[in-house]
């Protein structure tokens, strides 16, 4: 199946049993609740542990991105990194190009709302890591994260609302809501809201370009940012 994005061009959807889309966000909030609330993460020394923590993360990051392919397997459909998912050579680098300058255009966004929206920084976090390794393991995380999620929520999530609904604006939002839920609420409003601009410009950028390569560049980059304001 495949819908106009109102510019001429098709963009291919990858279409997994509905059932797997439900447990799949079904998932995906029960992270939600596990990590962000009081559910079982709460009763594991998580924060005794640097590489704990950033492990953990990676792990749940390979289960809950695996889940996704596995559904699209399902249905016989290619990989989400096909050449026509990111592209073919010659485009690497203007989506590159592209989607580090969305990056940065949302790290100051970011910084404009935060300034504007009283309430918790958007990436407040427990400092954790303390030696090279510990940095080094963070980096790699935040890095493999922004891959992890551009394949979940934009590669696989939203392209399930559209063939769905046949509607890009309402998949564009559901997804940005989805992205929003599984980063918690404990950051307060101003977290929420630049979340929710991250997840809408992420949408738009991923369907403008019909590729998964300039939302990976660009939440890279933002996460990269955050990593690097976090050893200030």
């Amino acid at each position: 199946m495949r819908v106009d994005n109102n510019k001429g061009q098709e963009i291919p959807l990858f279409r997994a049993p509905l059932w797997h889309l439900l447990s799949f966000t079904c998932l995906c909030l029960l992270f939600t609740f596990t990590w962000h609330g009081k559910g079982v993460f709460s009763f594991l020394p998580l924060y005794r542990s640097a590489d704990t923590v950033f492990l953990t993360v990676i792990a749940v990051n390979i289960v809950l991105t695996g889940y996704a392919l596995w559904g699209l397997s399902l249905a016989g459909e290619k990989p989400l990194l096909s050449v026509d998912e990111i592209g073919s050579a010659e485009e690497w680098l203007p989506n590159i190009a592209i989607g580090a300058a969305v990056g940065i255009g949302l790290i100051g966004a970011s910084i404009f709302i935060t300034k504007l929206i009283p309430g918790a920084h958007p990436n407040a976090a427990p400092d954790l890591a303390h030696t090279t390794s510990d940095h080094a393991l963070e980096l790699f995380m935040y890095i493999f994260i922004s891959i992890c999620e551009e394949i979940r929520e934009r590669g696989y999530f939203m392209r399930q609302i559209v063939s769905l609904t046949s509607n890009i604006s309402i998949a564009v939002i559901v997804q940005a809501i989805l992205f929003v839920l599984m980063h918690g609420f404990e950051q307060g409003l101003s977290g929420v809201v630049v979340r929710l601009v991250f997840s809408i410009a992420f949408g738009l950028l991923t369907i403008s370009r019909r590729s998964l390569l300039p939302s990976i560049v660009a939440h890279s980059c933002i996460n990269i940012a955050a990593f690097a304001a976090g050893l200030l």
